[in-house]
């Protein structure tokens, strides 16, 4: 029943589009011809995240949108959809296999629910920095793991950004040592490997749509969460917590996927304006979000939150925590963990 209603919605949400003038079909032949003269390809690419200044995913978004119409002289046309107003990321993933939505952008933690490789980005401290993870996707393990997302053609994938790295806020104590988590209920995204992470620090993860985090923080129901730093501040969430800690224990990643059935409507010239585009978000992407992340601290002080850098962080417990908890992964992902361990600097 919960599989039909999605799809039910997500048909609608396909319907809206096609109204509004979103719908891929018609913007090439069936086999991929080209569009016809004078004909503007429309894109429809959708978020589940809040349309800021401090968001990553609206930043990518935007960037690939201004690079694309740029570079295509006006034959491309994209329509950013955030603020989850198609859906959840789960949702906007189905959505873009089945065809209903053109393209998204999602953060790597659903993707556990589709495929197993993607899981191992989901471990604490995995990656030094964010030159390490990029330079993993130039691995085999990274082909490895475009391959797992696309899944025989479900997907296209076209690219890759960073959100950045977790801390956590609350309103109940500073948290500068895993023991300062034991006994905080923390919202908890849909993934169980951060579920599993959160029950050894000693937390109380609850299962809960992003979307009701805010009012769950200002009545109580949560006393905090982790998050990347500029999601927090994105979303308000310094109005409701005292207390932000950079912690550093995740390293989050998003990725832009189309539908395979709108991308090969395009045109050849197209479908490479489209891969080449988001591949230049990418790059311009990186440089972008290094700023925001200190202008999200900086805003999170400016309301009053008490911030705890790094360096006032037991970084070296947290660790000694994350390898006794990656360990137990290393059967499922002995190969993938191995070549990511050898780029460390």
């Amino acid at each position: 029943m919960k599989k039909m209603l999605l799809l039910i919605s997500l048909i609608l949400a396909s319907i809206v589009l096609v109204a509004c003038g979103g719908s891929g079909e018609s913007n090439g032949d069936e086999n991929g011809g080209s569009t016809a003269e004078g004909e503007v390809v429309q894109i429809d690419l959708a978020h589940a995240i809040a349309e800021s200044d401090l968001t990553p995913h609206h930043g990518y978004a935007r960037i690939f949108k201004e690079i694309i119409e740029e570079e295509s002289n006006g034959e491309i046309e994209v329509t950013i959809h955030p603020n989850g107003v198609l859906g959840a990321e789960r949702d906007l993933i189905e959505g873009a296999e089945i065809g209903t939505i053109d393209a998204i952008i999602s953060s790597t933690s659903p993707l556990g629910n589709f495929a197993d490789l993607p899981r191992v980005l989901e471990l604490p401290y995995l990656f030094e920095d964010t030159d390490h993870f990029f330079d993993a996707l130039e691995t085999d393990f990274g082909e490895e793991l475009n391959a797992s997302i696309e899944r025989d053609g479900t997907l296209k994938m076209l690219g890759w950004f960073e959100i950045g790295f977790w801390g956590y806020g609350n309103s109940v104590r500073p948290v500068t040592h895993p023991d300062d988590l034991e006994g905080l209920t923390l919202r908890a995204v849909e993934n169980d490997v951060k579920q599993d992470w959160e029950v050894l620090v000693g937390a109380n993860p609850t299962a809960m749509a992003f979307t009701e985090v805010f009012t769950s923080l200002q009545q109580g129901v949560i006393d905090g969460l982790g998050n990347p730093i500029p999601l927090f501040v994105a979303n308000n969430f310094q109005e409701v917590t005292t207390h932000l800690s950079e912690t550093d224990h995740f390293f989050q990643q998003g990725f832009m996927v189309m539908s395979p059935a709108f991308f090969d409507g395009l045109s050849e010239e197209h479908q490479n304006l489209v891969v080449e585009s988001a591949i230049q978000a990418t790059e311009d992407q990186r440089e972008w979000v290094s700023d925001v992340q200190e202008q999200a601290f900086q805003a999170a002080v400016d309301n009053g939150v008490e911030v705890i850098r790094r360096e006032d962080v037991d970084i070296e417990a947290f660790r000694a925590l994350a390898e006794e908890f990656n360990a137990q992964y290393e059967d499922e992902f002995g190969d993938a963990l191995e070549t990511i361990k050898s780029l460390r600097e």
